[in-house]
């Protein structure tokens, strides 16, 4: 793998997402959008009924961080791969001297890169509009983030390797997506469901993101993280691994 075809194909694998309006506005628009929804609905005044530190928007930011990774890994990563795959695109570069490992690569960059940038975008908005705490421990969270987005990634390539079809791995991604997205606290507070699908909730993938998050992101020591580290961490290697083996330049 030459540094210069991989940095070369990122660049063009951002310029392909970038003129795709639909995974532009759920990956890079929608996070923020929801943050300005739900802001606007409950604001981020501190209420010492339920926090004296932090506000709406405080916690529901952070738990936006596993909202991005999921919509990155689960609807975005398989569908663009399968339908690489299925039209062609990987066929045509298997024609070319990369090796699948550095088109894979490049890939997960991209979608790694993309998922970066609509977290800042989401963190900027809270902090621009509703005065929104900055972590508290920025590099841990950032770690966090990175951690999260490689296990739902990982978790999304496997699917496009299994199914045969662009058509089936979006089904199967948003099946996961959707159910994760209303019962982790991504979109609404985990607090606001019946006491059973909280613990239902709890081994959620994404529901553990929140978690890792919100804690890393609002006290300085925070306590009970190591296994959703693991968790997600566990996710990326079996994930990326068996994706990776199972590789197809075509159906």
């Amino acid at each position: 793998m030459t540094r210069q075809a991989l940095v070369k194909l990122v660049w063009v694998q951002i310029k392909l997402f970038l003129r795709e309006p639909v995974a532009f506005f759920f990956t890079l628009a929608f996070p923020p959008m929801l943050l300005l929804l739900f802001g606007a609905a409950f604001g981020n005044e501190i209420d010492p009924a339920y926090n004296t530190e932090y506000g709406f928007i405080d916690y529901y930011t952070p738990a936006l961080m596993a909202l991005i990774a999921g919509t990155v890994g689960l609807m975005s990563v398989p569908v663009k791969t399968a339908s690489e795959r299925e039209t062609g695109v990987l066929k045509r570069f298997q024609a070319t001297p990369l090796k699948a490992e550095t088109v894979m690569m490049a890939d997960l960059l991209t979608h790694l890169g993309i998922n970066l940038l609509s977290a800042l975008f989401t963190t900027l908005t809270g902090y621009l509009v509703y005065d929104l705490a900055l972590p508290q421990r920025p590099m841990a969270v950032l770690g966090a983030v990175v951690l999260g987005a490689l296990g739902f990634a990982g978790f999304g390539y496997l699917l496009a390797a299994l199914l045969p079809t662009a058509r089936a791995a979006q089904i199967a991604g948003s099946a996961l997506f959707f159910p994760m997205m209303f019962l982790s606290g991504a979109s609404i507070p985990l607090e606001m469901l019946p006491s059973w699908l909280q613990r239902v909730a709890e081994v959620l993938p994404m529901t553990r993101m929140v978690h890792l998050v919100t804690g890393l992101w609002l006290w300085p020591e925070s306590q009970g993280l190591v296994r959703d580290a693991l968790l997600l961490a566990v996710m990326a290697v079996i994930g990326l691994v068996a994706a990776g083996r199972l590789f197809r330049w075509s159906g």
